[in-house]
């Protein structure tokens, strides 16, 4: 098992404002009298915290079966045979987004998260495999799950990792 560890800058100050949202939450909740500046102090507070807790990553581990991302209060598993594809978001140079759009069980059979479709999870593997740029799929990437792989050192590796055990997945599938 290969692990990334999360870069010590970017952990500092996710989790300086994490701690300090948390705070004011805290600190809105007990001292402020008025119920509506209350209200509306602890909803900006609270998301605040929210959106910054899910940037924290302490370290990302991936073998041949799954990618384990850790994070202050848990561990989010993405199994490698339940990953339809990939894509790479590039925002600029030091920041790069992976989605992964995964299997999503129902009583009808496999579909996949993310996507507006009326076909299989194998289906869509085989569409994906075999085009040329121009999908007729109706993607969802909000429904995604979001691999923050800038928030690790050496992410260029672990992209290209996960990509390249992706695609032999999919080689099996075909």
């Amino acid at each position: 098992m290969e692990k990334f560890n999360g870069k010590p800058n970017s952990l500092k100050k996710l989790g300086i404002i994490f701690i300090v949202s948390t705070l004011l939450a805290l600190v809105s909740l007990i001292f402020i009298p008025n119920i509506i500046l209350k209200i509306i102090l602890l909803i900006i507070f609270i998301v605040t915290a929210w959106q910054v807790y899910k940037g924290i990553i302490f370290s990302i581990a991936v073998d041949d079966q799954k990618i384990r991302i850790y994070k202050p209060f848990g561990i989010r598993t993405i199994k490698f045979d339940n990953i339809a594809f990939c894509a790479v978001h590039g925002i600029d140079d030091d920041t790069t987004l992976l989605y992964a759009f995964i299997r999503q069980k129902h009583l009808k059979g496999d579909r996949v998260r993310g996507i507006k479709s009326n076909k299989s999870f194998d289906e869509i593997v085989k569409i994906i495999s075999e085009d040329n740029g121009n999908t007729d799929l109706n993607i969802n990437f909000n429904m995604a799950s979001k691999i923050l792989i800038s928030f690790v050192e050496n992410g260029d590796i672990l992209k290209d990792k996960i990509l390249a055990t992706v695609n032999e997945r999919h080689k099996k599938i075909i």
